[in-house]
């Protein structure tokens, strides 16, 4: 993380606090807590893990603590064949302000990129 005091006014203007997890079956578990003055503090969530061999699920949400609101919230859910020489992923994102539902749908070629939007 990191911080900003304003020693003019004697005061904590911005900061961020993070944490991370990584561990077993690829889980990856991390949040960012942010803060500025008067204008936003927003935590934010991200979660990656596979169920199963050939499933990967990762996820994030934005929430504003100030707001009482979730900003945007997004979930992706990723087939990988045994080959793991290529991978489709299907994607959902809902935005609140404006309010905005998108999916999405990736074919990735390893090695070589990836197709979609």
């Amino acid at each position: 993380g990191e911080a900003f005091y304003n020693t003019r006014f004697g005061r904590m203007d911005k900061f961020s606090l993070d944490v991370e997890y990584s561990g077993k079956r690829d889980l990856s578990l991390s949040g960012t807590l942010r803060h500025t003055r008067k204008l936003a503090t927003d935590l934010n969530l991200s979660l990656s893990f596979l169920p199963f061999r050939w499933l990967r699920y990762s996820g994030w949400i934005n929430y504003s603590i100030k707001d009482n609101v979730i900003i945007e919230n997004t979930s992706y859910l990723e087939y990988i064949p045994s080959s793991r020489c290529w991978s489709v992923t299907l994607g959902a994102s809902r935005k609140t302000k404006p309010p905005e539902t998108t999916y999405s749908l990736f074919f990735t070629l390893r090695g070589i990129g990836s197709l979609g939007r």
